[in-house]
């Protein structure tokens, strides 16, 4: 059987300031084992064999310096664009979107400070969208997790709480649609499983686990290290 043809079309986020961070500079430009944070979610998405094409979408001010980082580390298997962000997540979302160079059947969403994304992960997401759901990766909730509310703390279910991630997929032409018209409304999403609920797309949840943890403060940047250090002894051992 001959492998089945790619159909995903990839944005990667790569516009978080980094402040909880405290690196001075944009997250995705904090340098993880040799390379920007960026790129390690960036070559993983190039590799999965169900992506057709990826842009990467970053500050204004960084278009420059990762545009000369993404030609150094080339050439790359797939098409590959680069895109300005908007003043918000959805803004950068639909500009990456926008500014994918095919018309790929699906779109798959990725934050570029989630650099342990496993390709079955990012396979999964995508198959799920390719039946018309907006597939979003989610780890379940380990600890008991309450709710202050006028002055009362309430217990909630935990069996029913998941942390959503990335990467989020959905039908691309679906999305252009929710989108526009969220442009047209006024309304604002953190993601793009918020924008497909409001638009009436079905929302999976895919499961995911802690590896797939998001580079937000020093101690997560401190994590990943530790764990690529030790990916690296173990595969010498070999």
């Amino acid at each position: 059987m001959r492998p089945e043809r790619p159909y995903v079309g990839a944005v990667l986020v790569a516009g978080g300031t980094g402040s909880r961070l405290k690196a001075g500079r944009n997250k995705a430009r904090v340098m993880l084992a040799g390379q920007p944070l960026f790129m390690h979610s960036l070559k993983l998405l190039m590799a999965a064999p169900c992506v057709a094409e990826v842009c990467l979408v970053c500050h204004a001010d960084d278009l420059d310096l990762l545009f000369g980082q993404l030609a150094q580390a080339g050439p790359w298997p797939k098409p590959l664009a680069l895109a300005e962000g908007g003043a918000e997540r959805q803004d950068s979302v639909r500009a990456g979107a926008l500014a994918l160079p095919g018309q790929p059947a699906v779109l798959l969403v990725h934050d570029s400070a989630r650099p342990f994304v496993s390709a079955a992960l990012v396979a999964a997401c995508a198959q799920a969208a390719r039946r018309g759901a907006c597939a979003i990766a989610a780890a379940p909730v380990k600890d008991s997790i309450k709710r202050l509310r006028g002055g009362r703390v309430e217990s909630l279910p935990r069996q029913e709480l998941w942390a959503a991630q990335t990467p989020q997929a959905l039908p691309l032409k679906a999305y252009l649609k929710a989108s526009a018209r969220a442009v047209a409304k006024g309304w604002r999403f953190t993601d793009e499983a918020g924008l497909a609920g409001k638009a009436g797309i079905p929302v999976r949840l895919v499961k995911s686990g802690d590896e797939n943890f998001k580079v937000t403060t020093p101690q997560d940047l401190a994590l990943a290290r530790q764990l690529l250090s030790g990916a690296r002894r173990k595969g010498g051992k070999g």
